[in-house]
């Protein structure tokens, strides 16, 4: 081969070997943003989710303050021609503005300082739902004229347990941040009185603590009730998150 046909070639090597190289340093710039993109997605979601569980929590307190002062609080799903989804209709949805507190659709911020730091999106909300009271009997050893006949002598005393919903969101639902809704369903449980408990007893002696649930009066809701004051036990029945459109 003459050196004239060779002139060139060195040239056209060295240019395809920088455009090789080139692009696996975009690939690989390229894998490196989208790690950084996810890594930065989870942690927003994970701040999130924190937000929106002491959201639930300062639910929660609010719900055990007024049990114990017997003061209604929520959103009156037990009363007639009120319908309540099992997940709000406007949970993923930003709030149009000031609303009063206990009404469909309103959702109260938490204040800064109690739930989120400043890398937040803003305020975590709640947005608490009263499902109704139900009466759990608790029969004694006391006699009583029309005791069950697999327990006579027995009496029933009863006492209420309110059912409150409260959903929890991490903020209002605005921007690209990533949003967490969490739910729990929780149980007002009035202490029984001592004697009820002390004083139960079966046929042959042994305690008997009867929890079965009354009847309900079943017209499609609850009839409202007044929470049972004094001290009791709030309890969590059941927590989900919610699945976001």
């Amino acid at each position: 081969m003459r050196r004239s046909d060779q002139r060139g070639v060195a040239l056209i090597l060295v240019l395809t070997v920088l455009v090789v190289v080139t692009l696996l340093g975009m690939v690989a710039l390229r894998g490196v943003l989208m790690e950084e993109r996810m890594s930065a997605h989870m942690s927003d979601r994970s701040r999130a989710f924190q937000a929106a569980e002491s959201a639930l929590r300062t639910a929660e307190d609010k719900v055990r303050e007024a049990a114990e002062a017997g003061r209604p609080i929520g959103v009156d799903c037990a009363s007639a021609g009120v319908t309540c989804p099992g997940t709000p209709a406007n949970v993923g949805t930003a709030s149009s503005g000031k609303c009063a507190a206990n009404t469909p659709g309103c959702w109260l911020g938490v204040a800064p300082a109690l739930a989120h730091s400043a890398e937040a999106a803003g305020a975590p909300q709640y947005y608490i739902e009263y499902m109704g009271n139900i009466e759990v009997s608790v029969e004694g050893a006391q006699s009583r004229p029309g005791a069950s006949a697999g327990r006579r002598g027995a009496a029933q005393t009863t006492h209420g347990r309110s059912i409150y919903r409260i959903s929890a969101r991490s903020h209002d639902a605005r921007g690209d941040r990533a949003l967490v809704a969490l739910q729990a369903t929780l149980e007002w449980r009035k202490a029984a009185p001592a004697t009820a408990e002390a004083n139960a007893s079966g046929a042959d002696g042994s305690p008997v603590l009867d929890d079965t649930i009354a009847a309900v009066p079943d017209g499609g809701t609850r009839d409202r009730q007044r929470p049972p004051t004094g001290s009791g036990r709030l309890s969590r029945i059941s927590w989900r998150e919610l699945q976001l459109d």
